[in-house]
């Protein structure tokens, strides 16, 4: 049994790690980044403290 929640625990642990890598690389710097990282959002984007918000109502 403990072995099996071992096992649970680092899956999750390296789950969260990759997504963490992934996303980490989404700063932007301008707003034409956001364009580049969102390609399909229908909203319009703006980089604000190096985070792209969709701009909704």
């Amino acid at each position: 049994m403990a072995e099996i929640l071992k096992f649970i625990y680092n899956a999750i642990l390296f789950v969260s790690l990759y997504f963490i890598v992934i996303y980490g690389e989404l700063v932007c710097d301008t707003d034409d980044d956001c364009l580049k990282f969102f390609p399909d959002n229908p909203y319009p984007m703006e980089c604000i403290n190096s985070i792209c918000l969709s701009l909704t109502d």
